[in-house]
């Protein structure tokens, strides 16, 4: 887990989304504040009424945010 998270630093200047649920029974607040720590740049996209599976839970909203974010790149 350290090499990765020390690869990291080969992403910082690509565009990146972070698509995060609130409602994360595992992954909390604490650890998207983490995430943009390591991409300060990033599009934050906190879906409050998602959970741990934000790629389920998002839906077609979800869906539309990620062409959304793409098309802008």
């Amino acid at each position: 887990m350290v090499a990765v998270e020390e690869g990291l630093a080969n992403l910082r200047d690509k565009p990146v989304l972070i698509a995060w649920g609130a409602l994360d029974f595992c992954f909390t607040k604490a650890f998207m504040e983490r995430w943009k720590t390591f991409f300060p740049e990033a599009t934050v996209d906190c879906m409050e009424d998602c959970g741990h599976y934000v790629l389920e839970d998002g839906g077609p909203a979800l869906h539309q945010r990620i062409r959304a974010f793409l098309a802008a790149k």
